[in-house]
């Protein structure tokens, strides 16, 4: 959470990973390798000249299977000239004559994936399963498309079948990590992909996964040599640049993650999160080099390093919430207090069942000596996650500095609840205490 110090203070890592929602990129898929049809793209091994449909009727009986492999090849192709409804009317062709082809389902689903239509996607997948339960591609796609529906348990009961049928089948593996990960069981993702990368360890994705599981874990070492690999198998992605600044950032080591940060952007310069947590590299570096100089106020260049970013970042994405809050949080360092009200009032507008929204608010609030308003602030955090720690915290300080001992006592209460162990809290609680003995002598 947010430290005290001069001014607003900078909104912590912790809280820009409940904002990041656009960051999640390890649940996305890497490209196909042609083994199978998957969601982001379809690889087709040759072109084949689609035949005309009634030839089908011409065709002996024992050329019949040969013929519904090139309908398939070509209805593959269709797809990847993303003519989808054509492809699926090849397929609806090869499933009239044999209607227990687990590839022409497959690969109709893959035309309705690529269509949009995720639900009759799914649906085909299924008959492809149904007519062939060792179907092995049908699993695997099916589990793919449910992670990316965010429907992470029936996928991994598909993952789970596809690994029956092929035990070492990397991907598989490495997509159902993914999924274990979204679920936050960490060391079953772990597990999953270092038996990937085991299989094939030229694989960047396998690494940037298990780094980004690492580092959920709390083990920055194990996380950073994960994405120096992957960044070193797959120098030209930005995005294990970006997870590599991410876990370099959390780290303490603001140069080196700036770096980074503008390494991806260098690749991708519109990567809107990139420019979030590079600006707010900028503003950790700032607070750190005042803390150990002892100036009394942030680097401006920094900060101001960090407000452009911020405002690059809205120029990419302008709904982006995390940038909003941070570049309030900015202009609150620089006493620009309306320009910071202003972001925060708009971050409101697009997402108003956010706690920690209402929690940088009442930090601007109550640092601005509005108490009243603090109060609302962080009573509304509350409401909306009660076990809102800092708000908490804060609120029982804005009361304890208005004499209403008996409030703040209830919020030190319920915040040592929540954190036992917190040595503040039981000093403020114990001051508390105090003064209320002293009332009642």
């Amino acid at each position: 959470m947010s430290k005290a110090g001069t001014g607003i203070c900078i909104v912590s890592i912790s809280i820009m990973l409940l904002f990041a929602s656009s960051c999640v990129k390890p649940s996305e898929a890497p490209e196909s390798n042609g083994e199978v049809v998957e969601e982001s793209t379809v690889v087709v091994e040759e072109t084949v000249t689609e035949p005309e449909v009634e030839e089908i009727s011409t065709v002996a009986p024992e050329d019949v299977p040969d013929l519904i492999g090139t309908e398939i090849e070509e209805a593959l192709s269709l797809i990847g000239e993303g003519k989808y409804d054509e492809a699926i009317e090849l397929c609806n062709v090869v499933l009239l004559s044999d209607p227990d082809n687990p590839e022409a389902y497959n690969t109709r689903a893959g035309a309705y994936l690529q269509g949009g239509d995720f639900d009759t996607a799914i649906e085909d997948y299924g008959k492809a399963v149904e007519v062939d339960p060792d179907y092995f591609q049908g699993w695997f796609n099916r589990g793919v498309l449910y992670v990316s529906m965010n429907m992470v348990e029936p996928a991994i009961e598909d993952f789970d079948r596809a690994l029956e049928l092929d035990p070492e089948h990397a991907d598989s593996l490495y997509r159902r990590g993914q999924a274990y990960a979204t679920i936050g069981n960490l060391n079953r993702a772990v597990d999953d992909v270092t038996r990937a990368i085991s299989i094939d360890p030229d694989n960047a994705d396998y690494f940037g996964v298990r780094g980004y599981a690492f580092n959920a874990q709390g083990q920055f070492d194990l996380a950073l040599a994960d994405y120096n690999k992957a960044v070193e198998l797959a120098p030209d992605s930005e995005e294990h640049l970006f997870y590599r600044g991410y876990v370099l950032l959390v780290a303490g080591r603001h140069e080196e993650s700036i770096a980074d940060f503008t390494g991806a952007l260098d690749l991708e310069p519109e990567y809107a999160q990139a420019f979030i947590y590079r600006g707010l590299a900028y503003t950790k570096k700032a607070e750190r080099e005042m803390m150990d100089s002892g100036a009394a106020e942030l680097d401006s260049e920094l900060v101001d390093r960090a407000i452009a970013d911020f405002t690059l970042a809205l120029e990419v994405e302008p709904g982006a919430v995390e940038a909003l809050v941070n570049r309030g949080v900015a202009y609150g360092r620089r006493s620009d207090y309306a320009a910071a009200e202003s972001d925060f009032n708009r971050a409101l507008e697009l997402e108003p069942g956010n706690p920690e929204i209402w929690f940088t608010m009442g930090m601007l609030k109550q640092e601005q000596g509005s108490n009243d308003a603090a109060i609302t602030n962080y009573s509304k955090a509350i409401e909306l996650f009660p076990q809102h720690l800092q708000s908490l915290i804060n609120r029982g300080v804005v009361y304890q500095s208005l004499g209403q001992l008996m409030n703040a006592k209830a919020d030190f209460d319920a915040a040592l609840a929540l954190d036992p162990a917190n040595g503040m809290l039981m000093v403020l609680l114990e001051q508390v205490n105090e003064a209320l003995a002293v009332q009642e002598m």
